[in-house]
């Protein structure tokens, strides 16, 4: 019974994943995957998508007055703006600023929907 537990806790920390940010590097490598793939079935697309939709929500969350988190808009999307649009603004800003890329993704993410859609 020791001996099961003992290969079950080494294999459960052989397993387990550190906690680490995602950089600009990991999320332009998921967007080259997104813009080449004609599905979102691939891990890296989806991860590609989920990411900048789950940043989406959190700078909107943050960035409601009665939130009340962040005293400005980091960027303001139009109502009529469909999902595709920020993956691609993401994907332009990715590639027109590779020296960025070491940068978090949350933070590039912010950058790309900033520069794309500016708050006037």
């Amino acid at each position: 019974m020791k001996t099961l537990l003992a290969v079950l806790l080494v294999a459960a920390a052989m397993l387990a994943t550190p906690a680490q940010a995602v950089d600009g590097h990991e999320l332009y490598k998921w967007g080259k995957e997104w813009k080449r793939s004609d599905t979102e079935n691939s891990r890296d697309s989806g991860s590609f998508t989920g990411y900048i939709q789950g940043a989406i929500d959190l700078y909107t969350d943050l960035s409601d007055p009665e939130v009340k988190f962040l005293k400005a808009k980091l960027f303001c999307l139009p109502d009529n703006v469909q999902l595709d649009q920020a993956f691609e603004a993401v994907m332009r800003y990715l590639e027109a600023h590779p020296e960025k890329r070491r940068f978090t993704a949350s933070s590039l993410v912010a950058s790309a929907l900033w520069e794309a859609f500016p708050c006037d």
